[in-house]
Protein backbone atom coordinates (compact mmCIF):
# COMPACT_ATOMS: atom_id res chain seq x y z
CA UNK A 1 0.00 0.00 0.00
CA UNK A 2 1.42 3.37 -0.98
CA UNK A 3 0.57 7.27 0.24
CA UNK A 4 0.97 10.29 -1.87
CA UNK A 5 3.55 12.65 0.23
CA UNK A 6 4.03 14.94 -1.85
CA UNK A 7 2.38 16.64 -5.08
CA UNK A 8 3.95 20.06 -7.34
CA UNK A 9 4.15 21.13 -10.71
CA UNK A 10 7.67 21.95 -10.27
CA UNK A 11 10.43 19.08 -11.82
CA UNK A 12 13.45 20.55 -10.03
CA UNK A 13 11.34 20.57 -6.73
CA UNK A 14 10.31 17.17 -7.31
CA UNK A 15 13.73 15.70 -8.34
CA UNK A 16 15.42 17.09 -5.54
CA UNK A 17 12.41 15.62 -3.25
CA UNK A 18 12.76 11.95 -4.40
CA UNK A 19 16.66 12.11 -4.30
CA UNK A 20 16.29 12.72 -0.89
CA UNK A 21 13.93 10.60 0.03
CA UNK A 22 16.34 7.98 -1.43
CA UNK A 23 18.71 8.77 -0.05
CA UNK A 24 17.45 8.64 3.22
CA UNK A 25 16.41 4.68 2.50
CA UNK A 26 12.39 5.96 1.65
CA UNK A 27 11.77 4.26 -1.21
CA UNK A 28 9.58 6.51 -4.14
CA UNK A 29 7.19 5.67 -6.79
CA UNK A 30 6.11 8.54 -8.80
CA UNK A 31 3.04 9.52 -11.17
CA UNK A 32 3.24 12.33 -13.52
CA UNK A 33 0.22 13.78 -16.04
CA UNK A 34 -0.02 16.30 -18.33
CA UNK A 35 -2.75 18.89 -18.14
CA UNK A 36 -2.23 19.47 -22.07
CA UNK A 37 -2.75 15.86 -22.66
CA UNK A 38 -6.72 15.54 -22.79
CA UNK A 39 -6.32 11.71 -22.27
CA UNK A 40 -4.06 12.23 -18.74
CA UNK A 41 -7.19 11.88 -16.86
CA UNK A 42 -6.34 15.95 -15.45
CA UNK A 43 -9.53 16.85 -17.72
CA UNK A 44 -11.98 14.17 -17.09
CA UNK A 45 -11.56 15.58 -13.25
CA UNK A 46 -12.05 18.83 -14.67
CA UNK A 47 -15.34 17.67 -16.32
CA UNK A 48 -14.10 18.77 -19.49
CA UNK A 49 -14.49 16.39 -22.70
CA UNK A 50 -12.29 18.53 -25.28
CA UNK A 51 -9.87 21.44 -25.54
CA UNK A 52 -9.13 24.18 -27.96
CA UNK A 53 -6.35 22.78 -30.11
CA UNK A 54 -4.58 26.38 -29.36
CA UNK A 55 -4.70 25.64 -25.02
CA UNK A 56 -6.44 27.48 -22.59
CA UNK A 57 -5.92 30.88 -22.09
CA UNK A 58 -4.57 31.08 -18.67
CA UNK A 59 -2.28 28.15 -18.90
CA UNK A 60 1.50 28.48 -18.57
CA UNK A 61 3.29 25.74 -20.54
CA UNK A 62 6.13 25.61 -17.32
CA UNK A 63 3.30 23.96 -15.24
CA UNK A 64 1.33 22.04 -17.55
CA UNK A 65 3.05 18.69 -15.21
CA UNK A 66 1.82 17.46 -12.23
CA UNK A 67 4.65 15.29 -10.03
CA UNK A 68 3.32 12.81 -7.63
CA UNK A 69 5.68 11.21 -4.62
CA UNK A 70 4.09 7.87 -3.23
CA UNK A 71 5.89 6.07 -0.35
CA UNK A 72 5.18 3.01 1.36
CA UNK A 73 2.53 3.35 4.12
CA UNK A 74 5.12 1.87 6.58
CA UNK A 75 7.41 4.75 5.45
CA UNK A 76 4.75 7.73 5.98
CA UNK A 77 5.49 9.16 9.01
CA UNK A 78 9.42 9.64 7.99
CA UNK A 79 8.92 10.81 5.02
CA UNK A 80 6.60 13.21 6.30
CA UNK A 81 8.99 14.59 8.27
CA UNK A 82 11.53 15.24 5.39
CA UNK A 83 9.09 17.12 3.27
CA UNK A 84 8.37 19.15 5.70
CA UNK A 85 12.41 19.68 6.47
CA UNK A 86 12.92 20.57 2.42
CA UNK A 87 9.93 22.55 2.49
CA UNK A 88 11.10 24.84 4.79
Amino acid sequence: MRKEIYLTQDMQAYQRLKNLLVANGIETTSKITDSSNPNSGFWSILGASRRSSRGLAFENKNYQKFYYIYVKKKDYERALEIVHRFQR
